[in-house]
């Protein structure tokens, strides 16, 4: 079963197209809050996280945070999906 993933990104963030690029052969989810500085705010708040992307991983109904792009890469990397 593939792992899925929700991408909370910003437009011109070179971290967000990495992630993307990462992730490019899972099953994922982007959702660009580029032009909406209040669910900007609100996401950083809910998951206590300072910058963009936001990456989550679904569980069934569950969301579990990742963090951004370097924690995404470390967990990708461990699970010894890409180098």
């Amino acid at each position: 079963m593939k792992e899925k993933y929700l991408l909370f990104v910003i437009g011109n963030c070179p971290f967000c197209d990495l992630a993307e690029e990462m992730l490019k052969e899972e099953d994922y989810t982007i959702v660009d809050v580029s032009n909406d500085l209040v669910v900007r705010s609100q996401l950083k708040k809910a998951f206590d996280w300072n910058t963009f992307p936001i990456i989550l991983q679904k569980e069934g109904s569950t969301l579990e945070l990742i963090g951004g792009f370097t924690d995404l890469k470390e967990k990708v990397e461990a699970n010894g999906h890409k180098k």
